[in-house]
């Protein structure tokens, strides 16, 4: 249609270098939705012939029963036991199914009108505690360079910190980008209504009027001190507040496509790439929050989220952004997918990465128990999260119930077809899920076929190891008392990026490489205009 403007593949994936574009990777087409079905049903395919093939070689040693009449004691508890300790997977395998096989969100190209955004002001908002200005100018610069390359978009950058960062924020900045910047610093003696602490005290001190320059109708674009953008999500920012300028919005996030200082640790955050996919995608499509929301890569209007408001409460300052997504939905507001993908570095160290899980189970089950929820909004939480809790106890159980059923002496073994098939697409959707997200938190272009090769199997085979690392943590998060907002370190003792060893090939580490080399790039050098009042 005239005026609409149809933004094709090449800049949702790959490099388009006559336009010195570059994009992390196309994970948003059909090829995406075929590939992860067909992921799915080979795992589970091959869990339960895996499952049948051990049955059958039991069998041929010991004599199976398939009447449970013939069981002894022993084999019913063990049998029975074990069925009901994995009866809490089964929505988890549910979600993995609806969300693969849910088409919505996935297109090959974004078609949106753009007279529907014209004089509507972008504001990519970082909170930082301001402890580390090299990662938060070094984040800026990236960020801005490729925003320059949109000059058909209105855009702001706001850096909202604890400490005065000043020409820390502005150090090797373009030009054309430097008064695009704002610093909106909140004194220690700020307090809202309710007390509010940690990132949401920050957030509510940003969204007051007269710290910001924006208006009601214009748009605010969540980011971490860490958070790099990409051409996709760029495009996909536009191309939803065009269709959906009411709805609160987030997309997906890579953790490998740059520098990784922990292989491992990046390995484990897979598999919140599949979240993305099925759990948030689906749930998201319907206009719900997926049981809360993430606070980084999520946008929403100025005055949805004045109405909605950070000022949460001293009890769930924690876990700030799940508590919004709930409170939002409660209050009528819709949400979507935003189709798009931006960089993150997973935590450094394992004990970060435990204490950020900690915060995100103890932040919330206090959601969870907030009477200033409806309980409408808090029940899907509620299930998730006994789910989560219940994976120490399901791994323990199922070995207690395993060695119970070869305690007895017998040269019988009790064979449940029930007990084949829930384990079958239990593991078989686990084994998906890692293996569906590694696929697209790695690289190829970065990493070279080979190591692209060994990571995505060795995380798909290092699932029993990742379930060991879940059950600690659990268990160390319901043993531990709450101890704040603790912040992930994204930043070596040297300096805001890892050392050439750690770095990636090809200057993926930089995505603006491309863009600051190619002359193409277009530029805007004049400052955002007002619309509306």
């Amino acid at each position: 249609d005239e005026g609409t403007v149809s933004i094709t593949s090449p800049l949702l994936g790959g490099t388009d270098e006559s336009r010195g574009m570059f994009s992390v990777s196309k994970w948003h087409g059909w090829t995406t939705y075929v590939f992860g079905i067909v992921t799915l049903l080979v795992c589970v395919g091959a869990s339960v012939v895996f499952l049948l093939k051990t049955v059958e070689n039991t069998c041929a040693k010991r004599t199976c029963l398939t009447n449970s009449a013939d069981w002894t004691l022993w084999q019913k508890i063990a049998t029975y036991g074990t069925i009901l300790s994995m009866d809490p997977l089964i929505p988890v395998f549910v979600q993995v199914f609806v969300g693969m096989f849910w088409p919505y969100g996935l297109v090959e190209e974004l078609q949106f009108d753009p007279d529907r955004i014209k004089n509507r002001l972008f504001a990519f908002r970082v909170v930082t505690r301001g402890n580390d200005p090299v990662l938060i100018n070094e984040t800026l610069r990236k960020n801005t360079s490729l925003l320059l390359c949109h000059p058909d978009l209105q855009w702001i950058v706001e850096a909202v910190t604890q400490r005065q960062l000043g020409l820390a924020l502005q150090t090797g900045v373009r030009p054309e980008a430097v008064d695009r910047i704002y610093e909106i610093y909140v004194p220690e003696d700020y307090r809202t209504p309710r007390g509010t602490l940690y990132k949401a005290r920050n957030l509510q001190y940003a969204l007051e009027g007269r710290h910001s320059v924006l208006n009601n109708d214009d748009f605010i674009i969540h980011l971490d001190e860490e958070t790099l953008l990409d051409h996709s999500s760029i495009l996909g920012i536009k191309a939803f507040f065009a269709q959906y300028p009411d709805r609160i919005g987030s997309g997906r996030i890579v953790y490998g496509h740059g520098p990784v200082v922990n292989l491992l640790t990046t390995c484990i955050d897979s598999v919140r790439l599949s979240e993305d996919h099925c759990r948030t995608r689906f749930w998201q499509s319907l206009g719900l929050p997926s049981q809360g929301l993430k606070g980084s890569f999520f946008a929403v209007r100025k005055g949805v989220e004045e109405h909605v408001t950070f000022d949460v409460g001293a009890a769930v300052s924690i876990c700030e952004d799940a508590y919004f997504g709930l409170k939002a939905q409660m209050l009528g507001y819709k949400f979507g997918w935003i189709r798009g993908t931006m960089r993150e570095f997973s935590p450094f160290t394992f004990m970060d990465l435990a204490k950020q899980r900690r915060r995100w189970i103890q932040g919330h089950w206090k959601i969870i128990w907030s009477s200033e929820l409806s309980w409408g909004v808090r029940w899907p939480l509620l299930l998730a999260f006994l789910i989560w809790s219940s994976v120490p106890f399901t791994a323990f159980l199922c070995t207690i119930f395993k060695l119970a059923g070869r305690g007895s002496q017998s040269d019988t073994v009790p064979y449940s077809p029930a007990l084949l098939w829930i384990a079958g697409l239990s593991y078989g959707a686990s084994m998906a899920c890692y293996f569906f997200g590694s696929c697209q938190n790695f690289s190829i272009r970065s990493r070279g076929l080979f190591v692209y090769l060994v990571l995505v199997l060795g995380t798909t085979i290092g699932l029993p190891l990742v379930t060991f690392w879940e059950s600690f943590v659990m268990l160390y998060s319901l043993a531990t008392r709450d101890k704040g907002f603790h912040v992930v370190q994204k930043t070596l003792q040297n300096g805001a990026q890892p050392p050439p060893s750690q770095r990636t090939p090809k200057d993926e580490d930089d995505p603006t490489a491309a863009l600051t080399k190619a002359s193409t790039c277009a530029s805007d050098e004049t400052q955002p205009q007002r619309g509306g009042s």
